[in-house]
């Protein structure tokens, strides 16, 4: 064995080869089977992407909710506006004229109570501001039979005055259109009365307003 001392060149390249034998060559890089990468799903954008389509699957309900809502109410609406309009069609009210100064509305109900058997609600003309009677009123009624008996009444005597009862047209004020219009209900009402019984009185002519 060659025990010559090296000199630090000649070390230097030794170690150099010696690193060089135990370095794996380019093939033998390539040999080694690389480890397979699996890209894995990005859970925070499918997470995101969940609570977005919950987002909108809530807004959506939502939505056919208040719109479902919304249909019911028109509906219900529509079903009340229908009840009142028939609720005004078969309303019973009957003019009652020519009535003493001194009489008062609970004299009056109680009278026409009497007479037709049944309830009535009596609003009476009075001058605006005070308690004084006009000398009219309007009779309500619950019913088509307490409203023909209470017609029937016309010319009968209260307080000693003959009672002046006439039918009425829904609304209010003196035109001609509406005094005619309840002045051919009148008389084709006093027709049929007369028709139907011969004690039955026609009223008078003119027509009255509420």
């Amino acid at each position: 064995m060659d025990n010559k001392k090296l000199t630090k060149r000649e070390q230097k390249a030794a170690a150099f080869r010696d690193r060089k034998k135990k370095k794996p060559s380019l093939d033998e890089e390539k040999a080694v089977p690389e480890q397979d990468v699996v890209d894995q799903p990005d859970a925070q954008n499918e997470s995101g992407d969940s609570s977005f389509k919950q987002a909108q699957k809530k807004r959506k309900a939502d939505q056919d909710g208040d719109g479902q809502q919304k249909k019911r109410k028109r509906g219900t609406r529509g079903v009340k506006a229908r009840e009142r309009q028939q609720q005004q069609k078969s309303r019973y009210i009957l003019f009652v004229g020519n009535l003493a100064k001194d009489v008062g509305k609970e004299d009056l109900s109680k009278f026409l109570a009497e007479q037709v058997d049944g309830e009535v609600e009596v609003r009476l003309g009075t001058v605006k501001g005070t308690n004084e009677s006009k000398g009219y009123a309007f009779a309500e009624f619950k019913n088509n039979d307490c409203f023909m008996k209470c017609l029937q009444l016309d010319g009968q005597k209260f307080a000693s005055r003959k009672l002046n009862i006439q039918l009425t047209a829904g609304g209010g004020g003196k035109t001609a259109a509406r005094t005619e219009k309840i002045k051919e209900r009148n008389d084709t009402l006093k027709s049929k009365l007369l028709k139907s019984s011969k004690n039955s009185r026609g009223g008078a002519e003119e027509g009255y307003e509420e």
